[in-house]
């Protein structure tokens, strides 16, 4: 668990330690962090939200869903993920008040990974996974 950076690190005596949330870039690996910090109890992403993703990650029982409800301040996030939307356009920011990390990717191989992506990604009869 030490090696997987999940256990979390002891304040310094007198000093309160900001609660650890994981903020979800999408195509960059997000899914398996949340699934593993789920594994080890710890519910982040995915798992704060009222989604058929809450089963699938086998999110920690007593972290139910909770935050679906908030709102977007910019339309043109109106129907995505708030999981993946930057927090900066929910209201309120449920992360106020939060220690913050996010993992980032190769902008050409993430740009492709959303192209080919499963859920509404290109899908047609020439496809080529591995084309360069």
């Amino acid at each position: 668990d030490a090696a997987l950076g999940l256990v979390p690190p002891q304040a310094p005596a007198g000093k309160t330690q900001l609660p650890l949330e994981f903020i979800h870039a999408t195509k960059t690996g997000g899914s398996a962090v949340e699934k593993a910090a789920a594994k080890h109890g710890i519910a982040w992403g995915a798992c704060h939200y009222n989604s058929a993703s809450f089963n699938d990650m086998n999110c920690p029982s007593r972290s139910p869903p909770q935050y679906f409800e908030g709102r977007v301040k910019a339309t043109r996030y109106i129907g995505s993920m708030l999981w993946h939307i930057p927090p900066q356009y929910w209201s309120p920011n449920l992360l106020e008040g939060h220690k913050t990390f996010t993992i980032i990717r190769n902008p050409y191989s993430r740009a492709v990974s959303e192209y080919y992506n499963k859920w509404d990604g290109y899908v047609g009869p020439d496809i080529t996974r591995n084309d360069p």
